[in-house]
């Protein structure tokens, strides 16, 4: 947990991107994009699937976009292909609120109830 934290803080984010870990309200990772453009926002959210994918699989990514520019694609779409730079399709599904996306991982690694 410890070493998982550590990592997570010494991530580069492109800028009004940020990396909140919080186990205690059952969503490990949650990145949160505050006025980013859809190019920066792909980048950060790519950079952050390629971290997720040195670790045992988590059970959910949450992306929160704050004042965000509209890309040209649904949300979901977007984030979709975004991780799938990094991450195979069929490992991940991107689900749509209003305000974010909730990426499951329905084949996470089960280390994630036991430490965290």
């Amino acid at each position: 947990r410890d070493q998982v934290l550590r990592q997570a803080r010494q991530l580069q984010l492109e800028a009004g991107a940020r990396l909140e870990v919080d186990a205690a309200v059952g969503v490990p990772f949650r990145l949160v994009l505050d006025q980013v453009p859809p190019g920066r926002a792909k980048r950060a959210i790519t950079q952050v699937g390629a971290f997720i994918a040195g670790l045992p699989t988590p059970p959910r990514l949450q992306i929160v976009f704050l004042d965000c520019p509209p890309p040209q694609q649904p949300l979901h779409v977007f984030v979709q292909g975004a991780l799938a730079a990094v991450l195979p399709r069929g490992h991940f599904k991107p689900v749509s609120h209003v305000d974010r996306i909730d990426v499951l991982f329905p084949d996470h690694d089960p280390i994630w109830r036991e430490q965290w």
